[in-house]
């Protein structure tokens, strides 16, 4: 292959196969991209791994559609890999435990049913014994396409409108976190931010709502993190629409001394619905999806956890500072702009050609 991806979902996760295939990817010198659980099973700042394997939350998975060869190692071809339609005509091998995922959507080149972690291992022993050449031109081009988007993203967080950009809010939160640290995402347009902007750590510390997009379960995956890792900065980055869905759970984490941080980007709107309705339907359609600013910081305070209010940029870092040092559940109420996040503007275009395909055909 001269354009060779690996891309590890939560089948990976689950049995516990991150240590073997670091090693893998050390010795066939391939690229990795990881998907929901298994996001941070390789660090993201591993120099083969290239982050989010979505393409509408990383720009380097956008590449796919070059991809000649893809190792698929636990995940399903579902609608999150555009049933493999994202990786052109690339052959694929794919190794997942349940049997009825393989060649279920998208037809498949070699395909092995069972256990990712004991595949791994196999695959490892099997590459120990011959030599690797790193396929240079294609790395080269997914480290540059990463070295774009950091670049994009800090041209972005300086915007100067009122309020704080979304992608200001994810480096600086970013700017406090360690190798330990555990993220969980919660909401449409903010979560998309974040991931866009953030970088997975360890594995087990990317907690997002899934390929279903449900919202509020940002709160409570921190409380239990925090439980089972109570040395880790477990932060939640979670939009103000989705924290209305679970934000009584303050008071668990008041109630059990579980000091997480919850940092809300506060844009009074369902965001994504909002540019949505806009988008499709015209400015005066907007219907049921704008919200107040809410002060989830005195919420936050009035049942005994610490709160911040911010308003510009130059007081959301040593707001943060002041949350992490509190010791107590903490909420950082941030007035965000909105402004749609890159996947959600990806979306709006793909329903924008099918509507115009639909009536074109009509």
């Amino acid at each position: 292959a001269e354009r060779p991806l690996i891309v590890a979902g939560a089948a990976a996760f689950w049995s516990h196969a991150g240590d073997l295939l670091r090693q893998f990817v050390e010795t066939v010198k391939i690229p990795l991209m990881t998907v929901e659980q298994a996001r941070g099973l390789i660090p993201d700042n591993h120099p083969y791994c290239f982050g989010d394997g979505y393409g509408t939350v990383n720009m380097a998975a956008q590449l796919e559609t070059r991809v000649d060869v893809l190792l698929l190692l636990g995940d399903r071809l579902d609608h999150a890999l555009a049933y493999g339609s994202c990786f052109g005509s690339a052959k694929i091998i794919h190794i997942c435990p349940d049997a009825n995922e393989i060649g279920k959507n998208h037809p498949i080149e070699c395909g092995v049913a069972c256990d990712v972690r004991a595949a791994t291992a196999q695959l490892l022993e099997a590459a120990k014994s011959r030599p690797w050449k790193e396929p240079s031109e294609w790395v080269a081009l997914l480290r540059q396409t990463r070295c774009d988007q950091v670049t994009r993203v800090q041209k972005m967080s300086a915007s100067s409108h009122p309020g704080v950009h979304p992608a200001r809010i994810a480096l600086e939160v970013e700017k406090l976190l360690d190798e330990q640290s555990i993220l969980a995402f919660d909401g449409g347009d903010f979560s998309s931010w974040a991931r866009y902007c953030m970088f997975a750590r360890r594995s087990g510390g990317w907690l997002a709502s899934t390929v279903l997009g449900h919202l509020g379960v940002g709160l409570p995956y921190a409380v239990g993190a925090k439980l089972a890792f109570p040395e880790a900065k477990v932060v939640v980055l979670t939009g103000d629409g989705a924290l209305g869905f679970s934000a009584m759970e303050i008071e668990t984490a008041v109630r059990y001394h579980i000091p997480i941080v919850i940092v809300v980007a506060n844009d009074a709107a369902f965001g994504v619905e909002v540019y949505y309705q806009q988008k499709w339907f015209g400015p005066d359609r907007v219907v049921g999806t704008e919200l107040t600013n809410t002060r989830w910081d005195l919420l936050a305070a009035s049942i005994g956890a610490h709160g911040e209010f911010v308003e510009s940029p130059e007081q959301l870092g040593p707001a943060l500072e002041r949350a992490f040092a509190s010791g107590k559940p903490a909420c950082v109420n941030v007035i965000s702009q909105r402004t749609p996040s890159p996947q959600t503007e990806i979306f709006s275009r793909i329903y924008l050609r099918k509507r115009a395909n639909v009536r074109k055909n009509a």
